[in-house]
């Protein structure tokens, strides 16, 4: 995960504010789910869909 978000902020222009794992994992899990919040140029909205590490995302814009 923090691969993924270096990648973003490198070359996406994603300003985290922050992230975290949710729940903690333990030994037997398969999959991690991380809650990741934070600034994305619109351009990059595409990108991020469709990535496999991306479940979903929430868009908080006050100007909509």
């Amino acid at each position: 995960m923090p691969e993924f978000i270096k990648r973003l902020t490198d070359n996406g222009g994603f300003d985290a504010e922050n992230w975290f794992r949710l729940p903690q994992k333990n030994a037997e899990s398969k999959f991690s789910v991380f809650n990741v919040t934070g600034t994305l140029p619109v351009d990059m909205i595409g990108e991020l869909s469709r990535s496999p590490f991306v479940a979903s995302v929430e868009f908080n814009d006050a100007s909509l």
